[in-house]
């Protein structure tokens, strides 16, 4: 087992107990290089990715058609019956934790062809599909690996 595939298990077995860890993320807003529409390369100082993008998934087609006004917490909450039944564990809202609720909108899903990269020198392993599912959250994430562009929304208490 990879330190990458120690440190997603230790938060996955962590977060079952109902506590989620935090992990304070590198920063990579100045490091993700699209090398085209089909590919993606982010460097930090602890790890290193590369990723090819293969066709647009079925479902990939009718989210493009979200855009402008239809990204919105509303267009969340309405999709959410559907998306559950499209993909299984995928929800478009719920709760973030202490008062917060988190809204999803996607707007794409396109298949992951290849993946390679490392964490602090270690290779991460090989693409597969994501089984069993992750237990964290109020969602989870297509068995197929694929990326997903989605925006964020999160209503805080008080903010």
């Amino acid at each position: 087992m990879t330190p990458f595939e120690s440190a997603v298990r230790g938060s996955l077995e962590g977060s079952r107990g109902g506590r989620t860890p935090v992990h304070y993320r590198d920063q990579v807003s100045d490091r993700a290089t699209p090398l085209s529409g089909t590919q993606l390369v982010i460097a930090t100082d602890r790890s290193r990715l590369s990723a090819t993008f293969g066709r647009r998934r079925l479902l990939g087609y009718p989210l493009r058609l979200v855009r402008g006004p239809l990204i919105h917490p509303v267009t969340a909450r309405l999709s959410n019956p559907l998306a559950r039944r499209l993909v299984e564990g995928v929800q478009t809202h719920g709760s973030a934790g202490h008062g917060a609720h988190e809204y999803y909108v996607a707007q794409d899903l396109r298949r992951v062809a290849t993946l390679s990269g490392s964490w602090e020198g270690e290779p991460i392993g090989v693409l597969a599909p994501v089984t069993p599912a992750p237990q964290f959250g109020f969602s989870s994430t297509p068995q197929i690996p694929s990326l997903t562009r989605v925006t964020t929304f999160i209503d805080r208490p008080g903010a």
